[in-house]
């Protein structure tokens, strides 16, 4: 990703940047996304724009649980264009499958990233 409009870290609601993709191998294309969300230690969110209209919001949502947390990632297609509508069903068949294994190696990740820190410099 990279940040537009001089948005830099760390994410504030409204900041603009360019979400870069890839489906299998061959297929790579950009989206400019928009951040929705920001309460730390709760949720991110941000989603897909074009036209000005919200296409697709992705979410992380971070709940405390006895002596750890519980993350869930969510993808939501608010309002799909015709274009991307055929373009997901016929040319990437199967994409959701693909989704959803995407998103529990994202969680894993983050789950390894957490558990690797030392417990002093954890929130």
């Amino acid at each position: 990703m990279r940040w537009l409009d001089g948005a830099s870290s760390p994410a504030k609601e409204g900041a603009r940047f360019k979400g870069y993709n890839r489906w299998r191998r061959w297929l790579r294309w950009t989206m400019t996304c928009q951040v929705m969300t920001v309460d730390p230690g709760r949720e991110l969110s941000w989603s897909t724009v074009r036209g000005g209209k919200e296409i697709v919001r992705w979410s992380y949502r971070l709940v405390p649980t006895n002596g750890g947390t519980e993350v869930t990632e969510s993808f939501d297609a608010k309002s799909w264009p015709p274009d991307v509508r055929l373009f997901e069903d016929y040319v990437m068949r199967n994409r959701n499958e693909g989704r959803e294994r995407a998103m529990r190696t994202t969680l894993e990740r983050i789950k390894a990233a957490v558990e690797a820190e030392p417990q002093t410099q954890r929130r």
